[in-house]
C-alpha cells in the first residue's frame, strides 16, 4: 500500500513543475518527510526514548540536507564549468575532422581511435566561466585548455577535491603528461587570498595569547609588520608567509584559508551519507564463495 507521503509527492510530480528549483523543493520535502514519518515510527515502538529519536531525527535531517546541498554545489561547478564546455569542444573536434576527411568517409570510430587525449586537454576554449574574467588589453577573448580547467573546478571546489588533484598530478603513467603538469600547479600555486586577511586572522589568532600573557603584545606587533605581503606558497588548506621576531630571525607563519574547516566538514558529510547508501544496497554473489559452497 502507498504511504500518505508517496501520494502527496505523486500528485505534486503530476502538477505542472516550473523550474528546476521548484522540483528540488518537493524532494527537499518529501525527504524530510520521510525522516518524521520513521521518526514517529521509532516513538511508537519505544516511547521511552523519545527524546533520543528526536534529537537522532534533527541530526538525521541536518546532515541529510548539508549532504545535498553539497552534492548540487560540486555537481554545479563539474557540469557546467568542466563537462558542458569540453564536451563542446571535443564535439566541435570531431565535427572539424569529419569535414576535413570527408572524402575518406571515416566514421566516428576511426575518429576515435586516432584521437589523442594529450593533445586533447592542450585544446583552449574560451573561458565563459569565473575563471579569468574580461578581456585583455588587446580586446581579445580568454582562453582557457581543458586541463587547466579541471585543475581551477576542483581548486574551486576546496581542498578534499584538491586531494584528488594533486595525487592524480604526481601519477604522469596514469593521466597524460599535458594533465599531470596542470594538476601540479595544485601543490604549491593555487590562487591567492589577500594579504590583509592572512594579518587579519593572524591578530585574531594571537591576541587571546596576547591576553594570557604567554605572548607579549610587542612581539605580535613586530610579527604581523614583518609579514610579507605575497605568500612564499598558496596551498589547499593555507599560505605560507615570511616574518621575523626580535631575537628570533626568520620565521614561516601559516594561515588557514577563511572558510576551509565549513568545507571539509561538508564534504565529510556528504561523502559519508554516499557511503551509508552505499552500504545499504544488496552485495553482488562473491563467485569464488559461492564455488566453495558446491565443493
Amino acid at each position: 500500500p502507498r504511504s500518505k507521503s508517496s501520494l502527496t509527492m505523486t500528485t505534486q510530480l503530476n502538477s505542472e513543475v516550473t523550474n528546476v528549483e521548484e522540483l528540488e523543493s518537493i524532494l527537499v520535502k518529501e525527504v524530510m518527510n520521510s525522516l518524521d514519518i520513521e521518526a514517529a515510527t521509532n516513538h511508537d515502538v519505544n516511547s521511552g526514548n523519545e527524546s533520543n529519536a528526536i534529537f537522532h531525527n534533527r541530526n538525521n535531517k541536518n546532515s541529510l540536507l548539508n549532504a545535498f546541498n553539497r552534492a548540487r554545489e560540486i555537481g554545479s561547478v563539474l557540469v557546467g564549468s568542466v563537462a558542458a564546455p569540453i564536451i563542446i569542444s571535443y564535439l566541435k573536434v570531431i565535427q572539424n575532422q569529419k569535414q576535413q576527411q570527408q572524402q575518406q568517409q571515416q566514421d566516428a570510430r576511426q575518429i576515435t581511435q586516432k584521437f589523442d587525449w594529450n593533445s586533447f586537454w592542450l585544446v583552449a576554449t574560451e573561458d565563459n566561466t569565473n575563471f579569468i574574467h574580461g578581456e585583455n588589453n588587446h580586446g581579445k577573448i580568454n582562453t582557457i585548455s581543458h586541463a587547466q580547467r579541471l585543475t581551477k573546478a576542483l581548486e574551486q571546489l576546496g581542498p578534499t577535491y584538491v586531494k584528488f588533484g594533486q595525487a592524480l598530478a604526481s601519477r604522469p603513467d596514469v593521466v597524460p603528461p599535458s594533465l599531470a603538469a596542470a594538476l601540479s600547479t595544485l601543490q604549491d600555486q593555487m590562487t591567492r587570498f589577500d594579504g590583509e586577511v592572512a594579518r587579519d586572522i593572524v591578530r585574531k589568532e594571537l591576541t587571546p595569547r596576547v591576553e594570557e600573557g604567554s605572548i607579549e603584545k610587542q612581539d605580535l606587533e613586530d610579527l604581523l609588520e614583518s609579514l610579507v605581503e605575497e605568500p612564499v606558497a598558496a596551498a589547499s588548506i593555507g599560505q605560507v608567509y615570511k616574518a621575523s621576531l626580535p631575537g628570533r630571525g626568520s620565521v614561516a607563519v601559516k594561515v588557514q584559508r577563511p572558510g576551509v574547516r565549513l568545507l571539509v566538514e561538508s564534504d565529510t558529510e556528504l561523502l559519508l551519507a554516499v557511503a551509508k547508501f552505499l552500504e545499504s544496497l544488496p552485495g553482488l554473489p562473491n563467485p569464488s564463495s559461492a564455488n566453495n559452497e558446491n565443493n
